[in-house]
């Protein structure tokens, strides 16, 4: 897998992609962005949503994807909740807007054991909107991820999770330092550096 790197690296700021979002707000947004489920399997989203409240920081999680029946559920299960926003299924052109608007970005844990070693293409995506990366520590995110690029939790202590989400939302310095590094990551999974390594692969 791999990501367009040049269509993520878009000219608006955090603050012109709310803005023509229809995101109004100051605070601190953390993000979610991909479908809700796999396999028919849902991706660890209530569990996200309950490390976020965890953290009990002045702070929103926007949860942006489908099914739609499964944003509906979780606004009935959170009782509508002030700190979350669910956006539900977009186009693919707003991915992008999404991405800036937020200031990191989580990646949950899914149910499915296959998620230990799929290579989700909404890792590099993320990698490429420069955003620091909250992930879980497992082999398939690890083998992308550091501490170097981004935030990884213990997938089996809810409360790393919440721990992560406070370090994102309160340590600027190290927030700064790990999207930069996301940022340079990314670019060495641009489908053109891929395409160049199954190239020089054949041509050996």
């Amino acid at each position: 897998n791999g990501v367009d790197f040049d269509y993520f690296n878009i000219k608006e700021t955090k603050e012109e992609a709310r803005q023509k979002l229809g995101i109004i707000s100051g605070k601190k947004i953390i993000g979610y962005l991909g479908r809700l489920e796999t396999v028919g399997k849902e991706k660890g989203v209530s569990e996200m949503i309950q490390s976020f409240l965890a953290a009990n920081e002045d702070a929103l999680l926007c949860v942006v994807g489908g099914p739609n029946r499964l944003a509906d559920k979780y606004r009935q299960e959170f009782n509508n909740n002030e700190k979350i926003l669910f956006i539900g299924q977009v186009d693919y052109p707003l991915v992008p807007l999404y991405l800036r608007s937020f200031d990191a970005i989580i990646i949950p844990i899914p149910e499915e054991r296959h998620a230990q070693t799929t290579s989700p293409i909404k890792l590099f995506e993320y990698l490429a909107s420069g955003k620091v990366i909250i992930a879980p520590k497992i082999p398939s995110i690890t083998k992308y991820l550091n501490d170097n690029n981004s935030i990884l939790f213990d997938p089996n202590n809810a409360e790393s999770l919440s721990e992560k989400i406070k370090t994102a939302i309160n340590d600027k310095g190290l927030v700064d330092k790990l999207s930069q590094q996301s940022l340079l990551d990314a670019k060495s999974y641009s489908w053109r550096n891929r395409a160049k390594l199954i190239l020089d692969f054949i041509n050996g």
